[in-house]
């Protein structure tokens, strides 16, 4: 670390921890973004649903939070500025941090005025030119039809429409790619798969495993899985395996509606992109939008996808997608969840858990030279006939 400021980022989710009862957590997690870092805890609530109050909840955080953009960090003869990146939460605890409408109802659009109509049981947002949020907007509470309250972070004095960036892993991974999925499955005959074409689809996914490289944690699995899926393996059938596998087998109009996503996603993860071709993405993705609704009908442009017609601008603020997305935080949360081993006392068990693991850190390993390679191999990432080249690949650091 060089710099004399201390960039951080946030994350407030809730974690179900049992299925045969409704505890759950909702960890405050914090991240430093002026150096690569992991996630780590400043407070767990643990109970029956959402805590409540809100401002209760985040009292300590806050006031703890003010004294240090006050007064800063001081750390072996340094003092160092602190300051707020951003929130990166769901849609359902943006909302409820905001204090403002949730993703079903209408005016819930965190950064347009865009009312929506109600069409066959879902709210649908087709308006991608609304008049644009502002953060002096919110704390006016100009649209009064989007509040429901006054958030208690606004104590913080940060802007609550451009502090809180909408999240790719929650909008695109697991909202809209998994939407044409289970669309694609569903019942409307106009643009569901048969039975072969699913079929080959599986067929394809399944036989890429093999030349799936291991910074891909997750290999495909079959569409017949597919309420199992979790955010990385959607991730990667939008941006590597998809365009692929769809090719030739769903019709010509959905899968170039599908590359429209695609591309525009593929833009907004790289910085050499982003830099040549925004305006571009920012063209594919409100083409994406539009034709969704002569494709799939106007009930298709529900929260998520009209949400899309954002991500640029936060983009433009924020960097590549991947630099304000909860994937470092989903991570963290599943490794909170495996601290727990028993129903009774968890908020115990966890305090102690992460207490030991603090206490043991200085034993892990942080030093390049006492790191070993392990597990040598000759499987990958190269394709098979170029197995002839000489390199060193392993499997486990």
């Amino acid at each position: 670390f060089t710099g004399t400021t201390i960039d951080l980022s946030f994350n407030i989710d809730g974690l179900p921890l049992f299925k045969s009862a409704n505890t759950c957590i909702w960890p405050i997690l914090g991240l430093i973004k002026s150096v690569k870092s992991n996630p780590f805890a400043i407070g767990i609530f643990c109970g029956q649903g959402k805590p409540e109050p809100l401002h209760l909840y985040l009292s300590e955080f806050i006031d703890e939070l003010l004294n240090l953009l006050n007064v800063g960090l001081y750390f072996k003869e340094q003092t160092y500025q602190v300051t707020i990146r951003s929130f990166v939460c769901d849609s359902p605890a943006r909302a409820y941090l905001k204090c403002v409408k949730g993703h079903s109802g209408y005016s819930s659009c965190d950064k347009c005025i865009e009312t929506g109509k109600y069409i066959q049981g879902r709210v649908v947002l087709k308006n991608i030119s609304a008049p644009r949020r502002t953060d002096a907007s919110f704390i006016a509470q100009q649209d009064e039809d989007h509040h429901l309250g006054i958030s208690p972070l606004l104590k913080l004095g940060i802007g609550l429409v451009t502090a809180f960036p909408n999240d790719y892993m929650h909008c695109v991974c697991l909202g809209v790619m998994r939407k044409l999925l289970n669309t694609w499955l569903g019942p409307d005959k106009a643009v569901k798969l048969n039975g072969k074409k699913i079929i080959d689809i599986s067929n394809y996914l399944t036989s890429t495993s093999s030349c799936i490289p291991l910074e891909i944690n997750r290999k495909p699995r079959s569409l017949s899985d597919l309420p199992r899926w979790k955010a990385t393996e959607f991730r990667t059938f939008l941006l590597y395996v998809g365009p692929v596998a769809l090719h030739r087998v769903i019709n010509s109009a959905i899968y170039e509606h599908f590359l429209l996503l695609h591309s525009s996603i593929t833009i907004l993860i790289s910085e050499k992109f982003i830099s040549k071709f925004m305006n571009l993405a920012r063209t594919f993705i409100n083409t994406f939008v539009k034709h969704s609704e002569h494709i799939y009908g106007e009930q298709f442009i529900i929260y998520n996808v009209h949400m899309l017609c954002h991500l640029c601008d936060d983009v433009t603020l924020y960097g590549v997608l991947d630099s304000f997305s909860a994937f470092c935080f989903e991570n963290y949360l599943g490794q909170l969840k495996r601290l727990i081993k028993k129903p009774s006392k968890p908020l115990q068990q966890l305090c102690r858990r992460l207490g030991e693991l603090h206490q043991n850190a200085d034993s892990f390993i942080t030093s390049a030279a006492q790191t070993s390679l392990f597990l040598a191999h000759v499987m990958g990432p190269l394709i098979p006939k170029y197995n002839f080249i000489q390199v060193s690949q392993f499997k486990k650091v």
